[in-house]
């Protein structure tokens, strides 16, 4: 990376670092928050049919 200020993409984690266990949060909101929008057509993404 070229600035110290930019974000990075990508964090590596020792496996001593690594989450034992997750918690879902969106199972407890009692809004649930919008759709992922297609950056291309600015669409809802929809889950893709199983064939």
């Amino acid at each position: 990376m070229s600035n110290k200020n930019t974000i990075p993409y990508k964090i590596y984690l020792d496996e001593s670092e690594m989450p034992k266990a997750w918690y879902n949060v969106r199972a407890d909101m009692k809004n649930k928050p919008a759709p992922l929008l297609n950056p291309g057509t600015h669409k809802p993404i929809m889950p893709k049919s199983r064939a």
